[in-house]
């Protein structure tokens, strides 16, 4: 289950999971184009992005900076 963390002004959402067993957290992205999302998840602490489609290497560059 993720639950919502921050909407940024282009609608770009943030969700997050509880801490599993390992102690990560696996952070969820979407961002609303057209009629669909580009989406994007990541486990902190170790940001190792997967599960992409329509973002690019520059945003997930800065996802990677703002964190």
């Amino acid at each position: 289950m993720l639950w919502s963390y921050v909407q940024l002004n282009d609608g770009t959402q943030f969700a997050y999971s509880e801490t599993r067993d390992d102690g990560a957290v696996r952070v969820a992205v979407e961002r609303p184009v057209d009629f669909s999302f580009d989406h994007v998840e990541c486990y902190l602490p170790t940001v190792k992005w997967f599960n992409f489609e329509g973002f690019t290497a520059d945003d997930l560059d800065f996802f990677d900076r703002v964190r």
